[in-house]
């Protein structure tokens, strides 16, 4: 799957390589995640990938580390707020 590639990839530094594939597995996920009727379902389905969003936060900071100037902080940021909100919406739901 792409996750383990990322996870792979991200273990042995390859941030770049890592990041394609976590952006890659986190677009098949949410593709799914629509096709989803229930809020239910989609919260239930969410929860379970949750750890996908961690990694690539991970890489992101990771990727700041080397260079504060790029904005993968903000990335980092606006990722973990998409999560949070889509998992709010999900439980008022």
């Amino acid at each position: 799957s792409y996750w383990l590639l990322a996870q792979i990839a991200y273990d042995e530094g390859r941030l770049e390589e890592a990041r394609r594939h976590i952006e890659k597995s986190i677009e098949i996920v949410e593709s799914i995640r629509s096709l989803l009727r229930s809020e239910t379902s989609r919260a239930n389905y969410s929860s379970n990938y949750q750890n996908y969003y961690n990694l690539y936060i991970s890489i992101l900071m990771r990727m700041h580390e080397s260079n504060r100037e790029a904005g993968y902080d903000i990335e980092a940021f606006n990722i973990q707020e998409r999560s949070r909100a889509r998992t709010l919406q999900e439980l008022l739901s």
